[in-house]
């Protein structure tokens, strides 16, 4: 039942432990065991999903390497310069809940795309802080 090479399994594992994102996890987990000869069924039951997710996750890998779930939200509805803004009141401000920002910043940030706004942001520092040590 082996569909994957020897670098494409050990690239998935290495994958699978730098991976945040569960789902993903879980997509991994799934070309993993099925590579190992489980069945979907078997594989549902130990991720628990429903069988036809396996049979989508691993039809997904062999068609086009695909391991990234589809929902992954909408287009960012600010402007550059707005998400920009964001991103700096949001260094100077920690909020546990929106409930807690007055109510422009609450339009700000539902208007936003919030959890791509601060990946972003993440990503863009951790490049810097990288390119600095070079």
């Amino acid at each position: 039942m082996h569909f994957l090479n020897d670098q494409e399994r050990t690239q998935l594992k290495i994958q699978h432990k730098q991976e945040r994102d569960g789902r993903v996890r879980d997509r991994i987990k799934a070309v993993l065991l099925y590579d190992k000869g489980w069945s979907p069924q078997q594989i549902a039951e130990a991720l628990f999903i429903s069988d036809q997710a396996v049979r989508n996750h691993i039809d997904d890998y062999k068609t086009s390497s695909k391991l990234n779930p589809e929902s992954g939200g909408s287009n960012e509805k600010l402007f550059k310069k707005q998400s920009e803004q964001l991103v700096v009141h949001l260094r100077e401000h920690t909020y546990l809940y929106v409930k807690d920002m007055d109510g422009s910043k609450k339009e700000f940030v539902k208007r936003s795309q919030l959890t791509q706004v601060v990946r972003d942001s993440i990503f863009q520092e951790s490049s810097m802080s990288s390119l600095t040590m070079l």
